[in-house]
Formats: C-alpha cells, sequence, structure tokens
C-alpha cells in the first residue's frame, strides 16, 4: 500500500504508551503543539491514511523530519491510547521517549499536489513495443458455471447485488459490494483462509471480522465478475524500481459496450473516468498521466468508510502503473495454487533484455513472461 513519507528511516515492532488515557484521548487543537510520547521497547505505531509504521527510536536521529500532506490526520497509538493531530500549518513537534532514547521528531503538514517527478517518468516510458510472448501462452477464464463461482454466486445472490441496470453500473455495483464486505489493510501478515475460495474469504472476513490486503479484494472482484459471465483478471500494479515492495492490485473487466477493460479497484471503491464520465483502462489512465491529460478520480473513493485523497491516489497509481502483471490463467481464488504462468507488461526502453524472454527459474514452479505488447496484454478476451 501507499507509504507516505511519515519517518520512512525507521523499522520495529512493539507497542507504546502514551501521555494521554483513553479516557482522555484529545486532538491537537486541544492540547499543546508539543507532545512526548513515552515508548514502551523503543517503539512509537504510526498512522496517516491507509499506511501504518512501527518507528523503532534506537535507528532516528534527532530531530526527525517528516513531510505529511493534509489528506489525513497524523494518529500515534498503543492499545487504547490514542492522539489525534489533525492537519496544521504549524510545526508538530513530538518527544518521543524510551528508557534509552530520546528524539524529536517534528511534522511538516504541506499542500497536496500531482507528482510531477512521476508523471516525468511515465512520460519517459510511455509507448509499447510489438514483442510478446510464445504463442503458447493466452489468457484464459474461468466459466461461471465453474461450481465454485457458481456458488458464490447464489450464496451471495451477486444477481440482485449488480441489480438491472446498464452494464457499466452492475460493474460498479459488484466492485462496491466486495469493497464493503472486505476491510483492508495493507500491513496485514496473517496466512490466507484455507481453503482459499471466495466464498471462505467472504465467510472468514465475516466472522473473524479480519482485514485483507489489496490482492485478496482484487482475487474476490475478479471471482465475483468471472461468476456473473463478465471476463476479468487481476491486474499486479508495479513501479519502477524493482525493489520497491509497496505494489497494488486491482481488478480488470471487459466492458462490451466500451469495447476495453475497465480498472476497477475494490480496496478504495474507486475507478478513473474521462471529463466526461466514462471509466477508463489501465493503459487510458497511464496515457492521461503521463501527458498530463484530464481525468477525473471518481468521488466515491474512499479507504475503510474513511475520506482519502483524490491526488494521493492519483500520485499512488502514477508510480504503480509502470509495470503491469497478470497471472496468465487466472482464472479464480478456488485455483489458486493452479495458475504458475505470469505476464509482464513493461514499456518500450525498460529492461529490454527481458522483452520476449520467458524465465522458469521462478521458485514453486511458476513461469514468468516478459512483454512490451500492449495490444497483445489487453486484446479483447475471446
Amino acid at each position: 500500500m501507499a507509504r507516505p513519507a511519515i519517518l520512512t528511516i525507521l523499522i520495529g515492532v512493539i507497542a507504546l504508551a502514551t501521555s494521554l488515557s483513553t479516557a482522555d484521548q484529545k486532538s491537537a487543537s486541544q492540547v499543546s503543539p508539543v507532545y512526548t510520547i513515552q515508548a514502551a521497547n523503543d517503539t512509537v505505531w504510526v498512522r496517516f491514511g491507509d499506511f501504518k509504521i512501527p518507528a523503532l527510536l534506537s535507528v532516528m536521529t534527532s530531530p526527525d523530519s517528516s513531510r505529511l500532506t493534509f489528506a489525513h490526520d497524523l494518529v500515534l497509538f498503543a492499545g487504547k491510547d490514542t492522539l489525534t493531530i489533525p492537519p496544521t500549518t504549524a510545526t508538530v513537534r513530538v518527544w518521543m521517549t524510551s528508557d534509552k532514547d530520546t528524539v524529536l521528531a517534528l511534522f511538516f503538514f504541506v499542500k497536496e499536489e500531482i507528482d510531477a517527478a512521476k508523471a516525468a517518468l511515465l512520460r519517459e516510458y510511455s509507448t509499447y513495443g510489438h514483442a510478446g510472448p510464445t504463442p503458447a501462452i493466452s489468457f484464459s477464464y474461468a466459466s461461471p458455471a465453474d461450481s465454485n463461482l457458481a456458488k458464490l454466486r447464489v450464496a451471495y445472490n451477486l444477481d440482485s447485488v449488480a441489480g438491472s441496470g446498464d452494464e457499466i453500473s452492475r460493474i460498479k455495483n459488484l466492485m462496491h459490494w466486495v469493497h464493503i464486505r472486505l476491510r483492508h489493510d495493507g500491513t496485514v501478515s496473517l496466512p490466507n483462509p484455507d481453503p482459499f475460495t471466495s466464498v471462505n474469504i467472504l465467510a472468514v472476513a465475516e466472522k473473524e471480522k479480519r482485514p485483507f490486503h489489496c490482492g485478496i479484494l482484487a482475487t474476490v472482484l475478479n471471482d465475483v465478475y468471472l461468476s456473473m459471465g463478465f471476463k476479468s483478471r487481476h491486474l499486479g500494479c508495479l513501479s519502477f524500481d524493482k525493489e520497491d515492495g509497496d505494489s497494488h492490485s486491482v481488478t480488470i473487466v471487459w466492458s462490451n459496450v466500451l469495447c476495453q477493460w475497465l480498472l476497477m479497484d475494490p480496496t478504495f471503491d474507486v475507478y478513473f473516468t474521462d471529463t466526461n464520465g466514462t471509466p477508463l483502462s489501465a493503459v487510458q489512465i497511464r496515457t492521461a498521466m503521463a501527458k498530463g491529460d484530464s481525468i477525473l478520480v471518481a468521488d466515491c473513493i474512499n479507504w475503510n468508510g474513511q475520506p482519502r485523497s483524490k491526488i494521493e491516489h492519483y500520485n499512488y497509481m502514477a508510480k504503480n502503473l509502470f509495470r503491469l502483471l497478470c497471472g496468465a490463467r487466472w482464472s479464480s481464488a478456488t485455483n489458486a495454487k493452479d495458475r504458475p504462468v505470469y505476464v509482464y507488461l513493461i514499456p518500450a526502453g525498460y529492461d529490454t533484455s527481458m522483452v520476449g524472454t520467458i524465465d522458469s527459474s521462478a521458485s514453486e514452479g511458476i513461469v514468468d513472461c516478459y512483454t512490451d505488447n500492449a495490444d497483445w496484454f489487453f486484446a479483447p478476451p475471446k
């Protein structure tokens, strides 16, 4: 998930104790602009929007400074103790102390802007080539008659969820349904539900009230679309930097009306549109960002029911739409262990030695192949 620039050099895991009790939770507007956090075992937990990080005092410099946008409150917490600091034009000073260390953390709230550097990188790598994988590799899709998909459709009455409107409204309704059924947490490290079927994932979510990472939300939405007869795929969204672990997952679904793949994001209940309100594909979004053309983030955007900044999301996707990834046989969550072929779409001029190659050396029998042919990657489903 998105990693805003908050205490980015910090690592560690453990709870903290603040100087505020549960009964006396206060916001920055009610208390002094200088705060003190007493950390247990050296660590302070920091949340900003949908990103949470344990901050280890022993590796921090003093003072440590971080720039935050006005998109979210800054939350420092431990167990039931919570300190919430709303955006302010003043510098926020927080003394973080433990038995061994004392660090002054400075937080600066700044105005959000579209990240010009991310747009420039997309512009530099804005074109695609013509080298596709071997003819033996193609994308396949599960039939709605698949026993697990049929069970999903009936168990959750997805025909009613989709509604009786036009194709686009049904696509949106199904995405929104998955969004509200599955809570997201990009830092979650719990094992996947077993069995790994969408019916069971939804049942576990309801029973255990546990969150899931974006990949599971995208997988469930993929199954939901497939069960309803739509052709869809789970799309991995990756940055320029191969070492960047902050990726994202969405679902693309084929629209017969628009004759293109639409990018639908169940994590944030959102999609991009042109200025006429028409939903866009991943390539259309990427191209518009590179050119600086006007595109809109849908008003329904949110994170677990909380507001999410449109500019923040725009910048997040501008970073993660650099490279794209799909499983060639990504048919349903039920068959998670039966999809060993992954196809990477990379822009022309990026890692040219990999284009057209197939790598069978990956672990667990996974086969990775690479193409710069966006027309092949996003061809209409057969």
